[in-house]
């Protein structure tokens, strides 16, 4: 199998720019990202509905969830392992749900019109390889009670390096449903609990001779086109 790289034919390129790029090209597209069962029905629905595209899982990861591959290309032409390929990858990093999103629609856009000129040509001289959803245990914890933007999979990590894996959670605090404060003890931090409270924290008063003991970063998470509400630092924490 070969891969297409910068020569890729500009016709073939718009193909990809109009399916990726174009809201309402397709029909049956889907209005919300969707979880790895509904994204798994969605995918198997569309593939099913049509000679052109087969479907296989690559394996199956430490969550338990199939690494799905669609195989897009006209089965009439010349074998479709000797073609030049064309490789789709969405969703490597956890929380681009985007990427499996816009996959999704592709395959869709090129089994649904295939009987256009561009897209029969495309179909028939060349093979589209899809990895819809590489990371689908990182995107899985986008759809957990608490969101959370895990960019990795599920192989164990030592996020604080004290020698002990992934035993420390974030913790969401007031009950939003996002974690959006990560908090560092550091000796050189600006922020201190307040009255010794163990998660209230408050600006250290240098010129009242108060010290820092933490340093908070912070996130703040869109889903759906929503965008919570502005966080209070002190309710959310991951500590490290």
């Amino acid at each position: 199998m070969k891969i297409c790289g910068p020569r890729v034919s500009g016709w073939l390129t718009l193909i990809l720019a109009l399916t990726l790029a174009a809201p309402g090209v397709g029909e049956g597209q889907s209005a919300a990202y969707l979880d790895y069962q509904t994204f798994t029905r969605e995918l198997q629905a569309v593939v099913n509905g049509s000679n052109l595209a087969t479907i296989e899982s690559l394996g199956t990861t430490l969550g338990g969830r199939e690494v799905w591959m669609v195989r897009v290309g006209n089965p009439s032409g010349g074998p479709l392992d000797e073609r030049p390929g064309v490789l789709v990858v969405g969703n490597l990093e956890g929380d681009h749900l985007a990427g499996s999103q816009l996959s999704l629609e592709a395959i869709r856009y090129l089994t649904s019109h295939a009987e256009s000129e561009t897209v029969s040509s495309a179909l028939a001289e060349r093979v589209f390889y899809f990895f819809p959803r590489l990371n689908p245990d990182g995107a899985e914890a986008m759809f957990d009670r608490v969101k959370r933007n895990r960019r990795t999979n599920g192989q164990p990590w030592d996020e604080d390096n004290d020698g002990r894996m992934d035993e420390d959670g974030p913790e969401d605090l007031n009950g939003d449903g996002y974690i959006t404060v990560m908090r560092q003890a550091h000796p050189e931090g600006e922020w201190r609990p307040v009255d010794n409270h163990a998660v209230l924290l408050k600006r250290a008063e240098r010129a009242k001779g108060e010290t820092g003991t933490y340093r908070l970063f912070t996130r703040v998470f869109a889903r759906h086109g929503h965008c919570p509400a502005p966080f209070r630092q002190h309710h959310d924490r991951h500590q490290i």
